[in-house]
Parts: structure tokens; C-alpha cells; sequence
């Protein structure tokens, strides 16, 4: 929340419309004014291109850059054990865990490179191996003091 009282401008991609609208609400009072909730789903690159798309059309309505994207989405596996995955799971969580960042990343880079100072941050964090093998690559949610660091961060680039 460092983010909002310090007057930067979020924009929060919900894999759903209704985790989005149910967060915008969440923030709706206390950070309209920097606060954008969307739908996006990271393993389709079409609902990736239209995110960006929206995302680009607001950065130029309220004259802003984009400094950062934070990747943090991921799906779990539904069993660790390789002997219990089939292909279709493991090409299910490395469209999601793997790919979708490469998606994201790809989809804003362009707007990131045109900030005049950027930061990007991409949090990886494995599951820890279970039998000698580790089975997935997984994004986790980002942890409250790396947010904070994120906040501090660009807000010194800002003030440069």
C-alpha cells in the first residue's frame, strides 16, 4: 500500500474479471485515483496484448511511464510426484509459471524501455524438491517487504 500513499500508479492483472472487480472494490475508496484492476490471464496472448493494450491507453490519459512490472502469478501443481503428472499438467503449469512471464514480460517491455529510468522485477521462488526431484517452477505471491523495497526503490528513481 506504500505504492498508493506515495501517489504511484498501480495497475493489478486478476487472471479473472471477477478477482479484478473484487479487488478494484477492495482499493476503490482510499486509491481510485492510482488504482487499475484488470482482467488479464497469463497463459493467452491475446488477453496479455489487450492488457497491454489498456494499460498503454491509461499511461497516456494521465501523461505517466511505466517503471516496473512486478510477474507473481503462478498455478500450483496438483501432485509433486513426477510418476503422478501426466503431460498435459506439466505443459498446463509451464504455460502458466514459465511462459506467462516470458508473455508479460514481452507484452510491457516496449513501455518499460521508454521510461526514462526503469526498474523491472521479475520474483522467482521454487518449490523446495521433494524426493530428490523438483518438479515445477513456481512465481510466488510477492512477500510484503519486497513490495515495500519495490516502493522505495521506484520512488528514488522518481525523485532523481
Amino acid at each position: 500500500m506504500r505504492c498508493f500513499r506515495e501517489g504511484i500508479t498501480v495497475f493489478a492483472g486478476c487472471r479473472t474479471q471477477q478477482s479484478a472487480d473484487k479487488l478494484a472494490e477492495e482499493c476503490r475508496d482510499s486509491y481510485r485515483a492510482h488504482f487499475f484492476a484488470f482482467q488479464m490471464d497469463i497463459s493467452s496472448d491475446e488477453s496479455i496484448s489487450s492488457a497491454a493494450t489498456y494499460v498503454s491507453e491509461i499511461l497516456q490519459q494521465l501523461n505517466k511511464e511505466l517503471y516496473a512490472v512486478v510477474n507473481n502469478a503462478a498455478t500450483p501443481g496438483t501432485n509433486m510426484f513426477d510418476d503422478l503428472l501426466n503431460m498435459e499438467e506439466y505443459e498446463r503449469l509451464i504455460a502458466v509459471n514459465t511462459m506467462g512471464v516470458i508473455r508479460v514480460t514481452r507484452a510491457f517491455k516496449s513501455m518499460i524501455k521508454r521510461s526514462k529510468q526503469f526498474l523491472t522485477c521479475l520474483l522467482v521462488k521454487t518449490k523446495p524438491a521433494t524426493c530428490w526431484i523438483q518438479i515445477y517452477l513456481r512465481v510466488q505471491v510477492i512477500q510484503n517487504w519486497s513490495m515495500e523495497s519495490i516502493a522505495y526503490n521506484t520512488l528514488q528513481l522518481r525523485r532523481q
